[in-house]
């Protein structure tokens, strides 16, 4: 799976959550700036 898909797949998962708690939008969001750059 390529990273950007990976990326964008954390993402779209990270909004959804996001309606039900903004701080798992914080995380997710960290953590896909982490995973950018571990590329």
């Amino acid at each position: 799976m390529d990273k950007s898909m990976n990326y964008y797949f954390f993402y779209s998962i990270a909004k959804i959550k996001a309606k039900n708690n903004k701080k798992i939008l914080f995380k997710s969001v960290l953590y896909s700036i982490i995973m950018t750059n571990n590329k």
